[in-house]
């Protein structure tokens, strides 16, 4: 290119333009060349920016999937209460948040290949790195950061194994729920903080009649909705299934396409409707394709194409079915009726077991469901107000809560002294 060439292109672009231009040319020419985060280059790049500062206002986020969950409440907190900090997401896709990146707000990836070079300078200088699943694995800590595992939930199954303990500190809801996340985790109880899980401010600030949310029918005629959060058993992921509801549906005591359809019929009947929330690693199979008049089942992407938190739409139903997950530690701040599909109790107690003993008598403080029967009991209960356990279940709140309601994000924020 001649001087009028190059001229011409300053020009057009700017000085600030061409080096921006330069540093993608050169970006993906070396991820051409060289193909791995893993590589002993990608670690020697790392070491090199670990020469640098680290930037006490440059705070991580990640979780799974993209942008969501405890790191999302806590990011929006931070984004309104601390707007000097610069926040930076570790997703799959930037290119998916573009029409999120703001001033104090970037998105960067990890994954694929090539040598992502903003990523291992985030990395590398961040204050804090708050995740919820996963963080990368090479990431080697360096004295002054903190890691943080916001988790996805106070669990009562027991532990699974496989998983590694890349964080300072875990965070849970209660004195009385460390040693279970201890347990589940595999970590010892002391790197276990009770500062309470952020994505509760959100279920604080939406809790109102099930009718009210977004992916309830617009009829007129239903009366309640209950929402449905099974705990997910035969995963497309073979390292983690449980193996334990190899059936039709993949759900619990409802196996098939056929009882989905009777299921239907009965809550038409009653002016009813089920929300069932599919866990991310089920969404792919066929049955949950299928509409039904009371039944919707819902996605995590279906969720997020609305705009909206799982949390902001679990606060808005009438009642809650689940089984052992977590939810229903979270669904104690709402305070209204739970009931528990039960019916292989026995074989999950047996196969992977519980962080709690006298899980059934002492936490799942609802109706327990072991048939058909009393799936539509609990169901007709709930729609002529009976709920004799809410009692039971403000005193259980008390033991899994530590932190005042909506101060969650606060809390911990606080705490780290960001």
């Amino acid at each position: 290119m001649n001087n009028v060439g190059i001229l011409s292109k300053i020009k057009e672009k700017g000085i600030k333009g061409i080096l921006k231009s330069l540093y993608i040319r050169t970006y993906y020419m070396l991820s051409a060349i060289i193909p791995s985060m893993h590589s002993s280059t990608a670690r020697t790049i790392w070491k090199l920016f670990q020469l640098l500062p680290i930037n006490k206002n440059l705070i991580l986020f990640e979780s799974e999937p993209d942008f969501c969950d405890n790191s999302w409440a806590l990011y929006q907190y931070l984004k309104k209460e601390r707007p000097h900090c610069h926040l930076v997401w570790i997703v799959k896709n930037p290119h998916d948040f573009k029409n999120k990146k703001d001033k104090c707000t970037s998105f960067v990836t990890r994954y694929g290949n090539g040598i992502h070079l903003k990523t291992i300078y985030y990395y590398a200088t961040a204050k804090y790195n708050f995740y919820t699943h996963c963080t990368f694995v090479p990431y080697v800590l360096r004295k002054g950061q903190t890691v943080i595992n916001l988790c996805h939930g106070t669990v009562l199954k027991g532990y699974k194994g496989g998983g590694e303990n890349y964080f300072d500190w875990l965070m849970t809801t209660s004195e009385f729920a460390i040693n279970s996340q201890s347990i589940f985790v595999g970590c010892d109880a002391r790197k276990v903080l009770p500062l309470g899980s952020p994505r509760n401010d959100i279920l604080t600030q939406n809790i109102s009649q099930g009718i009210e949310n977004p992916f309830c029918p617009k009829d007129d005629s239903i009366k309640k909705v209950i929402l449905w959060m099974p705990t997910f058993r035969a995963s497309e992921n073979s390292t983690i299934s449980e193996k334990s509801m190899d059936t039709e549906t993949g759900l619990p005591l409802i196996e098939t396409v056929k009882e989905l359809e009777v299921l239907n019929t009965k809550l038409t009947g009653l002016k009813v409707v089920i929300i069932a929330k599919i866990h991310h690693l089920q969404a792919s199979k066929v049955v949950f394709k299928k509409r039904y008049s009371n039944i919707v089942f819902v996605t995590d992407d279906q969720i997020s194409e609305k705009g909206l938190q799982l949390y902001q739409m679990v606060g808005k139903s009438d009642a809650l079915i689940s089984d052992y997950s977590s939810i229903m530690v979270d669904y104690l701040i709402v305070n209204k009726p739970m009931g528990f599909i039960l019916d292989d109790y026995d074989k999950y107690a047996s196969s992977r077991g519980f962080t709690f003993d006298n899980l059934k008598e002492d936490i799942l403080k609802g109706e327990h469901i072991y048939t058909k029967g009393q799936f539509l009991q609990f169901i007709m209960n709930v729609m002529e107000g009976k709920d004799i356990y809410k009692e039971e279940r403000a005193v259980l709140k008390k033991k899994f809560h530590d932190i005042e309601d909506g101060m969650n994000c606060k809390t911990i924020v606080d705490y780290f002294k960001i």
